[in-house]
């Protein structure tokens, strides 16, 4: 679901999902992986944080989940 965030706020995205474990993350901006920078958090973990949110963070973004199974990529917010 979108979300508006204050500039200088914190965004948050949360997936759920189940299956074999262990289960992998990596949340994605426009398809891009993300990296742990300070910026962004969790981005391999269920819940994706954004901090001091700036007006370059609006975007699509998406976390791909995969496990032994194979792996699924979310609908974009």
């Amino acid at each position: 679901m979108p979300q508006v965030v204050t500039l200088g706020g914190t965004a948050q995205f949360t997936v759920a999902a189940s299956g074999g474990t262990p289960l992998t993350y990596s949340w994605r901006k426009f398809g891009i992986p993300l990296a742990n920078n300070g910026h962004f958090s969790g981005v391999n973990t269920a819940t994706l944080y954004i901090s001091s949110v700036v007006n370059a963070d609006s975007g699509q973004y998406s976390v791909r989940i995969s496990n032994a199974c194979g792996v699924v990529t979310s609908n974009t917010v």
